[in-house]
């Protein structure tokens, strides 16, 4: 029921791609994926799902049409396997990632080729089993700033290094908050966001002073 009440949202342009998909569960996840941002967006904007219209930056970031919604609102999207996460708001611009803790990725050699040298070193001297929570930890932040400047992967994960100290915190936190991780030259703020034991997050904002809201798909009147 979700997957065709969602492709009824969907623009032409969205249809037609997510025809291409061979495999019946990537078409479905597709389907989702771009239909509850739709749903979403027209909670916070009051369009309607099926008029909402995107434009991309140069570096591949969307937003919304200028025509189509004069206000301010910002978004981002991440997903990794079949979780969702997504971010909103209407006064900041936000950056978002999800990862799934994949234990056979050769997190060491990547580390070595994309991090910094002193986040690569700190995965290498981790042991095995904390290395691999560690790099995606390193890599949800990296990907969620490059994400909230609106350069994406066209900027270099070496170029800069993320706020590293305070990585283990979650363990001291309510599983329904975000913490504070550190910033990056008191302009862009990381946080990290609870999810699946499997999977790690971080939201990245220009701001230290946000309210942030945290809400489980379920728990929303679809």
């Amino acid at each position: 029921m979700w997957q065709r009440s969602m492709e009824s949202i969907l623009s032409a342009q969205e249809i037609s791609f997510s025809k291409r998909f061979k495999d019946p569960a990537k078409r479905t996840l597709y389907i989702l994926r771009n239909g509850i941002l739709r749903w979403l967006i027209h909670k916070y904007t009051t369009l309607l799902p099926q008029n909402i219209e995107f434009c991309r930056t140069k570096f591949g970031k969307p937003f919304l049409k200028s025509k189509t919604w004069p206000g301010f609102i910002r978004f981002n999207v991440s997903y990794s396997r079949d979780r969702l996460l997504l971010a909103f708001s209407r006064k900041y611009f936000v950056g978002i990632d999800l990862e799934y803790k994949n234990i056979e990725f050769p997190v060491v050699d990547i580390a070595s080729r994309f991090f910094t040298a002193a986040e690569a070193n700190l995965i290498k001297t981790d042991n095995e089993t904390a290395r691999i929570a560690l790099f995606f930890k390193i890599w949800v932040l990296k990907e969620a700033y490059t994400k909230a400047i609106g350069k994406g992967l066209f900027l270099p994960l070496d170029s800069f290094e993320v706020p590293i100290g305070k990585l283990a915190v979650r363990n001291n936190v309510s599983c329904q908050e975000s913490v504070s991780l550190g910033h990056i030259n008191k302009e862009w703020y990381f946080y990290d966001i609870p999810v699946d034991p499997q999977y790690c997050a971080c939201l990245v904002l220009n701001s230290n002073s946000a309210i942030i809201r945290i809400f489980d798909l379920h728990s929303l009147d679809m």
